[in-house]
């Protein structure tokens, strides 16, 4: 068929394509209303393994919230501000926008405000005026409103080591200001200062949205007596709140057998690399006949806490735990609680992820990358790296795979030195 348009009938599909373009722009312009934010995201196109991930941000616990997600990223900070922290935030915020995830800050100035008894919650702006976010200001004084202080235990008040109990503070007094009610379907992100992640944050936030596990953290494994910090726990474990736990227990989802803590028990990163079945199982039959266990492969349930991850449930049984005096050292003490089920009905578990085990068969599960860290992601390197000298290096972190879309842990850096390249 041969048809004819005529002059008049092409200028109205000119206007009625006119009009659809400027309604895309304006709703363009609806979902980004802070001109700040605008300028910020401006160029910044979202990775495609990100945008894939986007539809999944609100399909739990969407009522009530708007179109925020119901999880928050808190980056954890002490001591003096820096630049550093600065920089931080204003990245952190501006990946994090993409996904609808706030980002807070839980600051510690026990330092230079020892006297202080309660948590300050204000808003901190960035320094270019690019970014807001809530700062809850915390002490080791003000902790002692959600923890009890029992006579004769054996941890010492050493907030440094026990990190949770200022993260339950939050919970408590400074995110419901924030936030509202407090909600059983969140989960939260503890970022420490010295944990950079090399890539894009919302990629990694994203890519657990439909996550439902109670406590995520990297490294599990079991730490025996030997470890320095496994005296701690004693009044826990004689009571019978924590429990001990094996290399054959099947604790944490997609990780098994557990790997055992390297000798010497120091801050090494590095777990046992094979899997001996013959092992596990006597370890197992010693169990079953309480014949004494091997101090490596019996012990507490360990993993690094430079970037956790915890449920509204999690927290809740941790505030709990805190006010019946039951902490320890961060490394140990969530990680054991949970395994234990604190406070936990019968029937009720406390589930627990790994999202950089140790042992990596597979760089994917389920479509979802399982290791989320670089060659550096300890206290100390425990070999030299060739492509970074040490962890003051202010260079460009390598784009390789190795080093990309993972986080590098520690950055001792107060300024923004890295010479950042978005790979």
């Amino acid at each position: 068929l041969d048809f004819h348009v005529s002059p008049s009938m092409k200028c109205a599909c000119l206007l009625v394509l006119a009009l659809l373009l400027s309604f895309g722009t304006s709703v363009n312009s609806r979902e980004c209303s802070n001109p700040r934010q605008c300028e910020n995201n401006a160029g910044q196109d979202v990775p495609a393994s990100t945008s894939s991930l986007l539809h999944r941000r609100n399909r739990r616990g969407s009522s009530g919230s708007g179109n925020k997600s119901n999880t928050v990223v808190v980056l954890k900070t002490y001591g003096e501000w820096t630049p550093w922290m600065d920089f931080l935030v204003k990245r952190y915020s501006k990946h994090l926008w993409t996904v609808s995830v706030d980002l807070h800050i839980l600051h510690d100035v026990s330092l230079s405000k020892p006297d202080q008894a309660t948590a300050i919650l204000t808003t901190y702006e960035s320094q270019d005026g690019s970014a807001k976010a809530p700062l809850c200001a915390v002490t080791w004084k003000a902790t002692e409103t959600v923890l009890a202080q029992k006579t004769g235990q054996s941890w010492s008040a050493e907030p440094h080591l026990a990190t949770t109990v200022y993260e339950t503070l939050w919970w408590q007094q400074c995110f419901p200001r924030v936030g509202g009610a407090q909600r059983d379907d969140m989960f939260v992100w503890f970022v420490e200062q010295d944990a950079f992640f090399n890539g894009n944050l919302a990629l990694f936030v994203a890519a657990y949205l439909d996550e439902d596990a109670d406590y995520m953290a990297r490294g599990f494994r079991i730490a025996g007596p030997n470890w320095w910090l496994y005296h701690e726990f004693k009044d826990a474990l004689d009571l019978g709140v924590l429990h001990t736990f094996g290399v054959e227990d099947r604790l944490v989802k997609q990780v098994w057998p557990l790997p055992e803590v390297s000798l010497p028990i120091n801050n090494s990163c590095v777990g046992s690399k094979s899997v001996d079945t013959a092992r596990v199982a006597q370890v197992a039959g010693k169990r079953k006949n309480n014949q004494t266990i091997d101090n490596n492969e019996h012990g507490l349930l360990y993993a690094q806490v430079h970037v956790i991850r915890y449920s509204a449930k999690f927290l809740n049984m941790l505030q709990d735990a805190a006010a019946h005096g039951i902490i320890g050292p961060s490394e140990g003490f969530p990680s054991t609680l949970c395994a234990s089920n604190y406070g936990l009905s019968k029937g009720k578990t406390c589930s627990m992820r790994d999202f950089a085990p140790l042992r990596q068969p597979n760089q994917q599960e389920a479509g979802v990358q399982m290791n989320w860290v670089s060659p550096i992601y300890c206290w100390q390197q425990v070999a030299p790296e060739p492509e970074r000298a040490d962890i003051y290096d202010t260079k460009d972190l390598p784009c390789s795979p190795r080093w990309q879309d993972k986080w590098v842990h520690p950055v001792k850096l107060t300024g923004p030195g890295l010479r950042l390249t978005e790979c």
